[in-house]
């Protein structure tokens, strides 16, 4: 391909192919890549060979040799990020900041939280929809470095793991017969890759919470959650005031919750409490003391404690952003 006009010289480095272009005129970015792109059509239409090609930048003596090679190498690890089977540049890489450090990624407390709710109730095309859209807005440009890439998919699978340690009516050891999720990210040689063993373990997940709450239905876990729902404005409401109600003691009401539902009873009083207040906080016709009261907790600075840990922001911040 580049005989016609210039000159070539190809070597075997490190498992891979290697090509070092001499231009005859004036060197051309838009011509290189052109050459590549004719170089990987040959290779796919006579031999069906995918094949991914990096570029380094035009160097103008022979010393800049190792300096391309070693833009080359930089470049063809964001396949990484990319995918097989395409033209990565160098001059296209992320800049790095001022500091030396390249940019990270986008996983804040309140979306991780959005994605564990979605986990325990089992809903996996949500939890699934809510991971593509984390990798698109983080990986869908070359915007990101290789190692906070990986650092992104091995965050996600972390949370569904920490999720599984939460939901004790889960068989762990049954999710992951197969396989070691970790290990298999390890395995794998891009980030859609990545992506795929990470909806595998999300579906094995999903389905066995959606199985433990068909064949383990309990009607106490039902009236409690019933009487959450209609008292959770109460700033009394609490383990033992739902004990009393029901006329049991207050740690049975507990485990018995737990046991049924993988959830504290009293995180989902607050996570009942906090819907409600992220509902009251958009609509902007109350303070957000007003809205603390109305939602069961006397204490503002409470309100604001847990609120920070279940959304990540607090609740001011939170209605700004409505």
């Amino acid at each position: 391909m580049a005989g016609e006009q210039h000159q070539a010289f190809t070597t075997e480095m490190d498992n891979m192919s290697v090509c070092i272009v001499n231009f005859a005129a004036q060197p051309d970015e838009l011509e290189l890549k052109l050459m590549a792109e004719r170089v990987q059509s040959f290779l796919f239409d006579h031999f069906h060979v995918h094949l991914t090609v990096s570029l380094s930048g035009i160097h103008h003596d022979l010393y800049a040799i190792p300096t391309a090679y070693q833009e080359t190498l930089e470049a063809m690890e964001y396949r990484m990020v990319m995918g097989s089977g395409g033209i990565i540049r160098y001059a296209e890489l992320p800049i790095p900041r001022a500091s030396g450090e390249p940019g990270s990624y986008y996983y804040p407390l309140h979306v991780e939280q959005q994605l564990i709710n979605f986990v325990k109730i089992g809903d996996f095309e949500r939890s699934r929809e809510l991971i593509e859209e984390i990798i698109r807005s983080n990986v869908g440009e070359i915007t990101i470095s290789v190692s906070f890439a990986k650092c992104l998919m091995f965050d996600l699978i972390s949370t569904l793991l920490k999720t599984m340690s939460e939901l004790h009516t889960i068989d762990r050891s049954k999710v992951l017969e197969h396989a070691d999720p970790i290990e298999r990210l390890i395995g794998c040689e891009t980030i859609k890759d990545m992506q795929a063993q990470i909806v595998e373990v999300l579906e094995q997940v999903c389905s066995s919470v959606a199985n433990d709450h068909r064949h383990m239905h309990n009607p106490l876990a039902g009236q409690i959650i019933e009487y959450v729902q209609a008292n959770f404005c109460n700033s009394n409401l609490n383990i033992s005031m739902i004990g009393e109600a029901f006329s049991l003691t207050p740690s049975y009401v507990s485990k018995q919750f737990k046991t049924y539902t993988g959830e504290a009873l009293l995180d989902y009083i607050n996570k009942t409490r906090m819907e409600e207040a992220k509902r009251l906080l958009a609509l902007q016709n109350l303070t957000v003391t007003e809205i603390a009261g109305r939602v069961g907790y006397a204490d503002i600075n409470t309100f604001n404690r847990i609120f920070k840990k279940l959304e990540g922001i607090t609740p001011g911040k939170y209605k700004d952003l409505q």
